[in-house]
């Protein structure tokens, strides 16, 4: 590719007449047994392959290989790069017990958030602390469990969220109902409270944190921050008491409560409209701040600056590292509109997807808010639910839900059985391209030394160069860990001595989106 070839697709993107296509299907993938399978947790992997987490009724059938072994069990499946199916792990006891979160480990393996009431029994080494307990389950990269941990009070505790941290222990984050007893130190502050548990690398506790006011507040999303603290997301139902230092605006508001490393509250946000607001996925964004997105039921009143569309609308706020807001967007038609996940992309825009119940809805947005595109995916009227949204380290997109269809429309293979929730159903995006831009202009993108170690150089054509470009340094999980600005020399250096070893990608992107690519190892 010549220069030449680069600086028209600069001038291309720049100009404003270039812009983002939608992207086609690239490929999708039905996984179950007989009986019901509910898809809860998902995450791409290093490999470009991806982890699925979710909860199955049944035996040895169809995809799933192991028995069942009690009312519900985890189900864990791990796909390649092309969504074929490596292997599947049942997990459980003779309760009911299921896996709502995921996330791949420094070591290859995965940590898996569950929720159980089961005894002792199957997989299960602990002993049931109340009603439903967090259970946290490690497995290593082919799926044989290395240890579980139960954890929990009196009543009823249910992980949404589980994280590796830095210092290679771990953080859950979910809802519980528990009074002062088993593994929760603290007392209630209402019906329902967000409850945080840090765990060594060995998955024993190390504190835990119960946080809420009067009413209900339920946890939803939580992110580590750059200082080694937490980020915690949800939506409150409480006025001023407890831990919350700002009063209701509507029925339901976001609530935003920033913790540090040591689980002690440093600030909170009530963020909302006169009627019910809830907040549903929190991501950091590159300039320390947050991006919030869930769905409004408020009309212009309180943080809402825009009217209501139709019933309920998609609301997405953008804050600053301290919770303050910076902009909020509604999106919606006139029907009601249900946001159920987002992710960040690597041109500094978002997708998030929402539910109709019987289609995948997923929507592209550019660093501003606006709508650069929107995608539907039917599974021929039958009931079908996205849960999950994540961004690949390709560019695409990944879908993961649940569908009771049979091979109609977007939906390429039949349903495995379940009249209710169906089978996972996962759909993967390509990556999208701008309209007449060239395939690829990787070729003119010199990174050297590559493999690198503690930093790189990156390094442009000559001058001239387009004004506002910038790099995002992505992970294997398709998440921004870096994003510089371009100098007009075109040659930037980028310090990685806080990144773990392995395969990057660097995406170069001006303010219409993606112009190229580089893959990056560390060393």
């Amino acid at each position: 590719m010549k220069f030449q070839t680069f600086i028209a697709a600069c001038a291309l993107m720049l100009s404003g007449h270039a812009f983002a296509q939608t992207p086609a299907k690239q490929w999708d993938r039905t996984l179950g047994g007989s009986e019901e399978e509910r898809l809860m947790g998902m995450q791409p992997t290093r490999d470009g392959g991806s982890i699925l987490v979710g909860a199955s009724q049944s035996g040895i059938s169809g995809d799933k290989t192991q028995g069942h072994l009690g009312g519900d069990d985890a189900w864990v499946v791990k796909l390649d790069a092309q969504g074929h199916k490596q292997w599947d792990r049942t997990l459980g006891g003779t309760g009911y017990d299921g896996a709502t979160s995921v996330q791949q480990t420094t070591d290859g393996g995965y940590l898996i958030g569950a929720y159980s009431n089961s005894p002792i029994s199957g997989d299960k080494t602990q002993a049931s602390q109340g009603r439903v307990d967090y259970w946290i389950i490690k497995l290593d990269a082919q799926g044989t469990k290395q240890w579980d941990r139960t954890l929990g009070g009196d009543s009823d505790d249910t992980p949404i969220s589980v994280q590796q941290t830095a210092d290679g222990g771990y953080v859950l984050a979910g809802n519980s109902s528990s009074a002062v007893s088993g593994d929760k130190s603290q007392a209630t502050r209402g019906r329902t409270d967000y409850w945080v548990v840090k765990l060594d690398s060995q998955g024993n506790k190390q504190w835990d944190r119960t946080i809420g006011g009067s009413r209900i507040d339920a946890f939803t999303s939580l992110q580590q921050t750059p200082d080694g603290g937490y980020l915690l997301g949800g939506y409150s139902q409480s006025d001023v008491s407890g831990d919350k230092t700002q009063p209701s605006l509507g029925g339901n508001d976001f609530w935003l409560v920033k913790l540090d490393g040591q689980g002690a509250i440093q600030w909170d946000r009530v963020l909302g409209g006169s009627e019910g607001d809830y907040l549903q996925e929190l991501q950091l964004t590159a300039d320390g701040g947050a991006l919030l997105a869930g769905s409004s039921y408020s009309g212009v009143s309180g943080d809402k600056s825009q009217p209501n569309l139709g019933g309920w609308d998609f609301w997405l706020v953008k804050v600053d590292a301290q919770g303050k807001k910076q902009w909020d967007r509604a999106y919606g038609t006139t029907q009601e509109d249900y946001l159920t996940s987002l992710t960040l992309a690597a041109d500094g825009g978002c997708v998030f997807g929402s539910n109709d119940f019987s289609s995948y809805r997923v929507t592209k947005l550019d660093a501003q808010g606006a709508k650069q595109w929107e995608k539907i995916l039917h599974a021929g009227g039958a009931y079908t639910q996205l849960t999950r949204v994540r961004a690949t380290s390709d560019g695409g997109v990944l879908l993961g839900g649940m569908s009771t269809g049979d091979a109609h429309y977007d939906k390429s293979e039949p349903s495995r059985g379940g009249e209710l929730y169906g089978d996972y159903w996962v759909v993967k995006l390509a990556p999208a391209v701008l309209a007449n831009q060239p395939a690829k202009v990787s070729a003119d993108l010199r990174v050297y030394p590559n493999p690198a170690r503690g930093s790189f150089t990156v390094q442009l054509p000559a001058n001239p160069l387009p004004a506002g470009l910038h790099l995002h340094l992505l992970d294997a999980l398709g998440r921004t860990v870096l994003h510089q600005q371009v100098p007009a020399n075109g040659s930037v250096t980028v310090s990685v001595e806080t990144l773990p070893r392995g395969i990057y990608w660097l995406r170069v992107s001006g303010p219409q989106g993606y112009l190229a690519k580089q893959r990056v190892v560390l060393e």
